[in-house]
C-alpha cells in the first residue's frame, strides 16, 4: 500500500513516549493487515493530518519505558506515543508505534522469526544469532512477558537482517514482588537459540561494552552499575516515576549474569 507523504504526520511528531491526548473513536479511519501485523491510520484533526502506526492498549506507559531502554543498550526499537480513544463510555488508554516506510513510500514489512523453517541459512548466521540471543538476555533483565520467535520481527537495514522484538505491554513483576528469578521468556526459545552453549554472560557483556568506558568484570562491576543505573533511571523518571522501582530489579539481573561462572 502506497501513501501521500505530504499529509503524513509520522515524520512531524516527536515520538519521545509523551501523551497525544484524547482522540474520538472515530480517529481510526482505516485499519489493515499484512500478514500478522496490524496497521491503523489516524487522523489527527489539530494537526489537519494522518498517522500510520500500530496501536497496543496499555494501562499506562511502561512499553515506551522498555523501548526508550531497548534504545539505550543499542537494540532496535519503535519509537511511541500515548493516547486515550473514546468509544462510547469507555476510555481505552493505548500506545502508538510509529512504522517505518520503504523509499517507494510504501510501509516497510518485517518477518515473524517464526516464519523461517528450520533449516533458514539466518537460524545458523552467528551474527544473527547473536542478536536473538541479545534480545532473549534483554527480556531475561527486564523479566518482560510473551516473547516467542512469533513476537521477533527481522528487517533489513543496510543490507543487513536485523531481529527485533517490539510490543511488550507488560512483565511478571510488581513492585511488592518477592521474587527477582521468575521469567516471561518460553524456555524453548531460549534453549534452541543458545544451543551452541554461549554463556548467558558472554552474550550480556557484548551488550554492555559499547556501553561503559572500561572492561566488564568482576572488579569494575561498581562502576558498571553506577552508570547503568543512572541511565535507566532517567529514562524511567521521564515516562513514570512509579516504576522507578523497576531499576533495582534490572541492577540486580545484570549483577547476577555478570557474577556467574
Amino acid at each position: 500500500m502506497l501513501f501521500k507523504m505530504n499529509n503524513i504526520l509520522n515524520g512531524s511528531l516527536p515520538w519521545d513516549g509523551s501523551d497525544l491526548g484524547c482522540y474520538d473513536i472515530s480517529c481510526i479511519v482505516n485499519a489493515w493487515s499484512i500478514g500478522k501485523s496490524k496497521y491503523y491510520m489516524i487522523y489527527n484533526h489539530q494537526l489537519r493530518g494522518f498517522i500510520y502506526c500500530n496501536i497496543m492498549r496499555s494501562k499506562d506507559a511502561f512499553p515506551c519505558i522498555v523501548e526508550d531502554i531497548k534504545k539505550y543498550f543499542n537494540l532496535s526499537y519503535r519509537t511511541t506515543h500515548m493516547l486515550t480513544i473514546q468509544s462510547g463510555t469507555r476510555m481505552i488508554k493505548c500506545i502508538i508505534y510509529n512504522i517505518s516506510f520503504n523509499e517507494d513510500h510504501a510501509i516497510r514489512w518485517e518477518t515473524p522469526l517464526n516464519m523461517l523453517d528450520k533449516q533458514h541459512y539466518l537460524r545458523s548466521n552467528k551474527e544473527f544469532i547473536l542478536k536473538v540471543q541479545q534480545i532473549l538476555i534483554f527480556n531475561e533483565m527486564l523479566s518482560l512477558n510473551a516473547l516467542s520467535e512469533f513476537y521477533i520481527n527481522i528487517h533489513v537495514e543496510n543490507g543487513k537482517y536485523i531481529p527485533a522484538h517490539y510490543g511488550t505491554s507488560s512483565t511478571s513483576l510488581t513492585k511488592t514482588t518477592g521474587e527477582y528469578h521468575t521469567s516471561g521468556i518460553n524456555r524453548c526459545i531460549f534453549n534452541r537459540w543458545f544451543a551452541n552453549e554461549t554463556p548467558e554472560k558472554d552474550v550480556l557483556v557484548n551488550l554492555l561494552q559499547p556501553l561503559i568506558p572500561v572492561n566488564i568484570n568482576q572488579d569494575n562491576l561498581p562502576m558498571i552499575i553506577s552508570i547503568i543505573r543512572d541511565h535507566i533511571e532517567h529514562i524511567i523518571s521521564k515516562h513514570d516515576k512509579y516504576y522507578i522501582w523497576y531499576t533495582q530489579f534490572i541492577i540486580d539481573r545484570i549483577s547476577s549474569i555478570i557474577l556467574s561462572s
